[in-house]
Parts: structure tokens; C-alpha cells; sequence
């Protein structure tokens, strides 16, 4: 029987605060890391049944800056920091790590995390031997520097989903021709010249009014998600919903609730994401992964009218990824998570 805490935190080697929930068979060997989107944290009350039925560990932390963890020092140095805070945590949750099958799973703002987690270190042998090192990470982490130059379980990643993906703004040279206007004032060409973060401040005070309350959050996301939906999409929801027996309007309050505790402690997150965005990645190249004779398969999932991150940025990935599967729904932006359990029961045995 599977056991569910919310919100768990974690006291990082740094000093930092690490929030996460997790979900599922803690004991499995098949772990799906999900890195959640814009206004999201890290939630696992809720996680598909054929998770439950493969007997998978479902593992969602807060990234940084977002909920109650603590935000990076510096987001030109977040794909270096972001790596030592899933170590950390990847840790904490086994001390025997050797045999794990990790699927990493993205969504908005959480794929530009999961490329970074994906990206292989050019040195080899970085796979750690956890059953002989010290539990202590900062001790190990001071005693393998050279080690230190991407996610230590990188080797062990055997698929990366991305739902409603970004491309690397360094590696896409149309990342932004497609954005919509909110979008390209976020994170386009603007975000990286105007001072002080004003676009981002700016759209911090026109949001912080809808997310205030739990109701006024819930208003702003049935507006946002749901009134523009077609009939086809709507009745996938329905029927995506009944799946998880979950009653009418449960989605919309969850989803409310998620929003105003990303902010409620800090918006750092929100604010550093266009700095985060261009801050290189930390070096990720899709042609880097493309150098694995057997690279891991890569699941690209857009939406064909979806305002937030145009399809452009999947279609781009797709063909920069060598083991890439794009696919392509027709619906906006929630449309990508009502087709991801059809892409689980393909991914997992």
C-alpha cells in the first residue's frame, strides 16, 4: 500500500531548504522524477494509477525558488545547483542507488531542468558507487570534486518525457519567433536587456493580485485552463478526471491551491526563470547527448494551440534529440498532461 506525506523538506548540504512529496513504492527500483511548471510545486497526491499499478516511486520536488524551497544563490549557476539538490535528495530517499531505472519527466518550466539533468557529463565515470561512500553528501561531494560535473545518476536516466517543452534559447536560434507577446516579454530577447528584471517584476504585480486567495486563484485557472477548451478536449478531461476519481471542480481547487503556495513563501522562482532560462543551462546541448553510441529515448509532448510555449520548441527538439518521439495534440495547454498516461504505459515495462 503505497504512502503518501506531502510536502517533506529537506536541509540541503548548502544550508538550503529542499521541499518535495513523494508517492507510490519507496522501495521500487523504477523511480519518474517530475519537475513541475510555472506556478506549480512539488505534488504527488494525486499521480496516475498505472504509476501506482507498475509499482513505480513518484518523486516531485519544488524547484528552487518555488513552494517552500529555497531559491538557487545564483540562477547563472541553476543547472550546477539544481544537480547537487536532486543528488542530495536522491540520496536522502535510498542509500543503495545503483540499480535504479530513472524516468525523468518535465512539464513547462520543469523541462528546462530535466535537459539539464539530462545532459552526460564529457568525463566518464560518474556514476557513484553508493554503497561505499559516506551518507554524508557534503563529505562526498568535498572528497570526489573531480566527479562533480553533472547529475551523479546521470547513467542510470533510461527515458526523459517533456510536456510542453522549451528549447535552449543558446541552441534555438528561433526559440523566440513563434512566443506569444506575454511570452516573449517573459522570456524573449527583452527579458535579457531590460534592467533590474522589470518585465518580470512588472508581470509579478499584475499577477499577485489573482493569486491573493485560493478562490481568486481558482477563478484565474478555470479562466485560464478550462474556458477555452473544445468539446474534445473537454470530454478527454472528463474522462481523465472520473480515471482518478476525482469530483467535479477537485482539478480546478488543486491546481488554485498549487498556485498560491508556489508564491506564498517567495517569488524568486518566478522572478529568476527568464534569468534561468538564458543562463546557458549549464552547457546542455541536445548534440552532446547525440555522442551516446545507445542514447536514452527522448518523449516530446506539445499541444497545438497552446499560448504559453509554442509548438516550435518541440518540433525543434525533436530534431535535435537523435532519439526523439514528438508528439503533437490538438488542445492547449493542460491538453499535454491528459495524454500522458497513454505515453506511461509505452515507457514503463
Amino acid at each position: 500500500m503505497p504512502i503518501y506525506v506531502q510536502d517533506k523538506r529537506l536541509l540541503l548540504p548548502d544550508g538550503r531548504t529542499l521541499a518535495y512529496a513523494d508517492n507510490g513504492n519507496t522501495s521500487s527500483s523504477t523511480v519518474v522524477l517530475y519537475l513541475h511548471g510555472t506556478f506549480g510545486i512539488g505534488d504527488a497526491s494525486c499521480i496516475a494509477p498505472i504509476l501506482l499499478d507498475k509499482n513505480v516511486h513518484f518523486v516531485a520536488p519544488s524547484l528552487p525558488g518555488w513552494g517552500e524551497s529555497d531559491a538557487v544563490p545564483s540562477p547563472a549557476h541553476y543547472s550546477e545547483t539544481l544537480q547537487h539538490d536532486m543528488t542530495a535528495l536522491f540520496i536522502h530517499l535510498r542509500l543503495d542507488a545503483t540499480q535504479l531505472k530513472i524516468i525523468l519527466c518535465g512539464y513547462s518550466i520543469g523541462t528546462m531542468a530535466a535537459q539539464m539533468l539530462f545532459q552526460k557529463s564529457q568525463k566518464h565515470g560518474i556514476l557513484v558507487m553508493f554503497n561505499t561512500i559516506n551518507s554524508n553528501f557534503s563529505v562526498w561531494k568535498r572528497s570526489h570534486p573531480s566527479r562533480w560535473h553533472s547529475f551523479p545518476f546521470r547513467d542510470q536516466i533510461s527515458s526523459m518525457i517533456l510536456l510542453a517543452p522549451y528549447s535552449p534559447p543558446h541552441c534555438d536560434p528561433e526559440y523566440a519567433r513563434y512566443m506569444s507577446w506575454k511570452a516573449y516579454m517573459y522570456t524573449g530577447p527583452p527579458s535579457r536587456y531590460m534592467p533590474f528584471n522589470i518585465l518580470a517584476r512588472f508581470m509579478r504585480w499584475v499577477l499577485m493580485s489573482k493569486l491573493a486567495s485560493e478562490a481568486l486563484a481558482e477563478r484565474y485557472v478555470r479562466r485560464l485552463l478550462f474556458t477555452g477548451l473544445s468539446d474534445d478536449e473537454r470530454e478527454h478531461y472528463t474522462r481523465w478526471r472520473e480515471s482518478r476519481g476525482l469530483p467535479e471542480g477537485r482539478v480546478e481547487t488543486d491546481l488554485a491551491g498549487n498556485m498560491v503556495r508556489s508564491v506564498a513563501h517567495s517569488w524568486k522562482g518566478f522572478l529568476d526563470v527568464p534569468a534561468v532560462y538564458h543562463s546557458g543551462w549549464g552547457g546542455v546541448s541536445p548534440a552532446q547527448a547525440n555522442k551516446e553510441a545507445d542514447p536514452a529515448p527522448v518523449y516530446i509532448v506539445a499541444a497545438s494551440r497552446d499560448p504559453s510555449v509554442p509548438v516550435h520548441c518541440a518540433e525543434w527538439l525533436s530534431r535535435a534529440y537523435r532519439n526523439a518521439d514528438l508528439r503533437v495534440v490538438e488542445g492547449s495547454h493542460i491538453s499535454v498532461l491528459l495524454h500522458l498516461d497513454d505515453l506511461w504505459s509505452e515507457v514503463l515495462p
